[in-house]
C-alpha cells in the first residue's frame, strides 16, 4: 500500500536515489558515446551528440520530488500542462534550430529543451528546494516499492532503443531518423492513455481493497480513453498517406510505411499503458516487472526475426507491433480475478468507432485528394 503522504526524508531520499541513477546513466552514455560511433561509424559531431543528450537524465532528476509531489496530490491537471509545455518547448526549439541550419544539433537542442522545460514547469507548480539526504530505513523502503516500478521504465526505455540498435546496423544509420519520427509522430493519439495511466496508477492503487470499484474506474477509463484513441488513430490512419509529403516534405515518403504499422498498434499500445497499472497498483510489482521484462525481450526477438526475414523499414514497426499484442494477452490474463474486464464495452466497441472513423475519413480524403 503507497503511503499517503511523503516525508521529508522521504522526498531528500527519492531525489538523491534519483540523482544518483541520472548521474549513473549519463556517465554510462557519455562513456560509450565513442564505442557507439566506432559501431555505427557515426561523425565527431554524432559522438558529442550522444554526449550533450547524457545532461537529460540529471535535468530530469530535478523534477522527479514536484512530479512525484503533482501525482500523489491527483493535479493530473498540471502535470497534464507541464507536459505538453515542454512538448511544445522541444518542437519549437527544434524547428527554430533546424530553420538555423542546425542540423543535427536541432533534435539534440529539443530533445534537451523538452527536458528543461519539463523540470521547470513541475517546479513551478510544485515548488521544492533540492536537497540530498539518504536515510538508510528510508531508502530500504522506498527502493522496496520504488526500484520494480523505475526499472520497469527502463526497460521500457531500452524497448524502444531497438530502432538506433537494430535498425542502424543492418538497414543503415541514415533509417533511423526515419523510424524514430514515425514512432513519434504515431504516439500523438496515445497521449490520453498516458495520461490515463498516471492518474490511474495513484487513484487505482487507494481502490486496491475495493474490487467493485476499481472494476467500475478501470472501466470507465477504458472505454472513455479506448474510443478516443482509437477515433484519433482511424483518422490518422486515414489521413497520412496524403498529409506526410505536403505537411513534413518529400523526404519524409520512405517514412508512411512504418508511421501506417506503428499507427495500427497505437491502440494496443494505449490498452496495455491503462492495463499495466492494474497489477502494479495491487501491489504486484514483481509481476509487473516480470510482464515489462518480457515485454522488452520479445520486441527485441521479434523485430530483429522480422529484419532477418524481411530487411525493410516496415520490418522493426510490425515487430514492435506483434510484440504489444503478445504483451497486452499475457497483461491480460495477469489480471487480478476479482477485477474482470467487460471487453466489449472495453476494448472491441471501440475498435469499431475507429473502424468507423477511419472509413469515413477515408472517404472524405479520397473525395478532397
Amino acid at each position: 500500500m503507497q503511503r499517503v503522504t511523503l516525508t521529508p526524508a522521504d522526498e531528500r531520499a527519492g531525489f538523491t536515489l534519483r540523482l544518483a541513477l541520472a548521474l549513473g546513466l549519463g556517465l554510462l552514455l557519455a562513456a560509450a558515446a565513442g564505442l557507439l560511433g566506432q559501431l555505427y561509424a557515426l561523425d565527431t559531431a554524432a559522438r558529442w551528440a550522444l554526449r550533450a543528450l547524457a545532461l537529460a537524465p540529471l535535468i530530469d532528476a530535478l523534477g522527479a520530488v514536484p512530479g512525484m509531489r503533482l501525482t500523489r496530490s491527483l493535479r493530473f491537471d498540471r502535470l497534464a500542462w507541464a507536459e505538453m509545455g515542454s512538448l511544445l518547448a522541444g518542437q519549437g526549439t527544434a524547428v527554430l534550430l533546424a530553420l538555423n541550419g542546425a542540423g543535427l544539433w536541432s533534435l539534440v537542442g529539443g530533445s534537451l529543451a523538452t527536458t528543461v522545460a519539463g523540470a521547470l514547469l513541475v517546479n513551478i507548480f510544485a515548488p521544492w528546494r533540492p536537497r540530498l539526504g539518504l536515510d538508510r530505513e528510508v531508502a530500504q523502503r522506498l527502493l522496496r516499492f520504488g526500484l520494480p516500478y523505475q526499472t520497469q521504465g527502463l526497460l521500457h526505455l531500452f524497448k524502444d532503443r531497438v530502432i538506433p540498435a537494430l535498425g542502424g546496423l543492418f538497414l543503415g544509420a541514415g533509417t533511423v531518423g526515419a523510424l524514430a519520427w514515425a514512432q513519434d509522430l504515431a504516439r500523438w493519439p496515445r497521449l490520453p492513455a498516458d495520461y490515463a495511466a498516471r492518474v490511474g496508477f495513484p487513484a487505482l492503487a487507494r481502490l486496491q481493497h475495493d474490487p467493485a470499484a476499481l472494476t467500475r474506474a478501470l472501466r470507465e477509463a477504458l472505454a472513455w480513453v479506448l474510443t478516443l484513441t482509437a477515433a484519433t488513430t482511424g483518422a490518422a490512419l486515414a489521413l497520412a498517406p496524403a498529409l506526410v509529403g505536403p505537411i513534413f516534405g518529400a523526404q519524409w515518403a520512405p517514412a508512411v510505411g512504418p508511421l501506417l504499422i506503428f499507427l495500427a498498434q497505437t491502440p494496443l499500445d494505449a490498452l496495455a499503458a491503462l492495463l499495466l497499472p492494474v497489477i502494479y497498483a495491487g501491489g504486484q510489482a514483481g509481476r509487473g516487472l516480470w510482464l515489462s521484462t518480457l515485454w522488452v525481450a520479445l520486441t527485441w526477438l521479434l523485430c530483429g526475426a522480422s529484419l532477418a526475414v524481411w530487411p525493410d523499414l516496415r520490418a522493426i514497426p510490425l515487430g514492435f507491433a506483434l510484440a504489444t499484442l503478445c504483451a497486452v494477452l499475457l497483461i491480460a490474463r495477469s489480471l487480478p480475478a476479482d477485477v474482470p474486464v467487460d471487453w466489449w464495452h472495453s476494448a472491441l466497441r471501440p475498435g469499431l468507432v475507429g473502424v468507423g472513423v477511419y472509413a469515413g475519413v477515408r472517404l472524405l480524403a479520397w473525395i478532397i485528394f
